[in-house]
């Protein structure tokens, strides 16, 4: 390190300096930069050499200007009687200048000396950074809020999810004790789901879930609600008046059994064509055909229609034992009673001369059969109750139950199949609807409609999909799915 002594006077630089700078800046470079007497021209014309230098992170300056202070400024300087010489003063300063410059170390930092267009330029990038990083802020506050947003949305979804989960399983276990309760879950469930897949409709749980749903709703059947149901003939295009008490099936026919004309009606369910046949009891209640007769139960007994010569024959007397007939069928040529009041099933067997004499069916002692109000035979002997459903083969009980009914029945009043049928139909006039069962007991299907309420009889013809349903004066033709 170089020292100097002396006493500074008003124009004197101070210049404290690195290594590096002062390799960088020679004498004359530094003197020529000095003699304008301003430190501002100064660092103008220093700052390039060293800015414009490779390795100059260490070249750093400090330059002082001696300017003589204002009077206002300056102090008394107090008076010494005795005054120290002249050489002593300058001894005394130049020891203490040296302690301070060994005590001085110089900060190893790079220092720059910018231009007032440089600066401005700065400024100007920082601004534009400063711009740029407000930006950022706000596009990162935006993608957390939508991040938030979506991790509620998406929590809401499982919430769902579970809901729809649990009312399903709900609906699952009530269905086989109370099917209404079980479906009212069940429809809940799906509703969950609907509201689910609002909020993500690619949701793969609830598609599955709803998958599964669905599934489990076909597997217990469809119901079907009807808003209005064709008209398939009009009574009275045939006969002014005409009223249907009794349905019946014979080959291709329709035969309608309307007591207060005395007639019976054929209509064929192609071409609707129809005949009309009389009949001279008046106080018919059941009808069954087969082989070109028709059987119509009477209070005087048993009558039978030939269709070809439309004679009309008592086949039957009233019989004494009769207690409370509700249900009249055929099957094989033989004649069937379903009697409430007896709680029996009476049987007459058709021979060469007619019908044998009344019989029990069953083989031991009949079942109780006081709550049934409707029967049917293919094979076997369906018995229709108010709340259920008895199956017999042989004159014996087979187990039969019903099962995924979406209800119990209220109102039930017939019941009718064939051996061309593979289903059973229940009409309940008390629910205005048409139960589809399959033959194993398990609920298939059912149509809503209002007008069930006021029918009397049905007759299903599986081959063509249609149920043909006596209401009065007119018969409705319901398509089956």
């Amino acid at each position: 390190m170089q020292k100097g002594s002396g006493i500074l006077e008003a124009g004197d630089w101070v210049l404290l300096g690195s290594g590096h700078f002062f390799q960088a800046v020679g004498i004359g470079v530094m003197k020529a930069a000095l003699e304008s007497n301003s430190p501002e021209e100064a660092v103008e014309s220093l700052a390039p050499i060293v800015l414009g230098r490779n390795n100059m992170a260490d070249a750093a300056v400090i330059l002082a200007l001696v300017k003589k202070e204002p009077p206002s400024l300056v102090g008394s300087v107090p008076q010494f009687e005795e005054r120290e010489s002249e050489v002593e003063v300058k001894s005394k300063r130049d020891n203490f200048l040296e302690k301070i410059l060994d005590k001085i170390k110089l900060p190893q930092r790079k220092s720059f000396f910018v231009r007032r267009a440089d600066l401005e330029k700065r400024k100007k990038t920082l601004f534009i950074i400063a711009l740029t990083l407000l930006a950022l802020l706000a596009i990162a506050l935006g993608f957390g809020l939508k991040q938030r947003a979506a991790e509620k949305k998406q929590n809401k979804v499982k919430n769902l999810i579970g809901l729809a989960e649990e009312k399903f399983n709900q609906g699952k276990k009530a269905y086989s004790v109370d099917p209404g309760e079980g479906k009212t879950f069940i429809a809940e469930a799906k509703q969950l789901i609907e509201e689910g897949l609002v909020l993500k409709k690619n949701s793969q749980e609830l598609v599955l879930l709803k998958e599964q749903i669905e599934k489990f709703s076909s597997d217990l059947g469809v119901e079907t609600a009807i808003a209005e149901v064709p008209v398939f003939m009009d009574l009275s295009l045939i006969t002014d008046g005409a009223s249907g008490v009794s349905l019946s099936l014979l080959d291709k026919d329709l035969s309608i059994l309307d007591t207060d004309k005395k007639k019976i009606y054929l209509l064929n369910t192609e071409k609707k064509s129809h005949v009309v046949l009389e009949f001279s009891e008046n106080s018919g209640k059941f009808m069954t055909a087969f082989a070109g007769k028709i059987l119509v139960f009477g209070e005087k007994g048993i009558n039978e229609v030939d269709t070809k010569n439309k004679g009309v024959s008592l086949e039957i007397s009233k019989d004494e034992e009769w207690k409370e007939i509700v249900g009249f069928s055929s099957f094989n040529g033989n004649l069937y009673l379903l009697d409430k009041g007896a709680s029996d099933i009476w049987r007459y067997l058709a021979s060469g001369e007619g019908y044998g004499t009344r019989k029990s069916w069953f083989s031991g002692t009949p079942p109780d059969l006081s709550g049934s109000v409707s029967m049917a035979i293919d094979s076997s002997v369906w018995i229709l109750e108010k709340d259920k459903i008895s199956k017999f083969n042989l004159s014996q009980p087979e187990d039969f139950s019903l099962t995924k009914m979406p209800e119990g029945f209220v109102d039930p009043v017939k019941i009718y199949t064939s051996v061309d049928d593979q289903n059973l139909y229940v009409l309940d006039k008390g629910r205005g609807k048409i139960y589809v069962i399959a033959k194993n007991g398990e609920f298939k299907a059912s149509y809503v409609w209002e007008g069930i309420k006021e029918a009397s009889d049905l007759v299903a013809i599986e081959s063509i999909n249609k149920i043909f349903l006596l209401s009065g004066t007119k018969i409705y033709e319901i398509g089956i799915k």
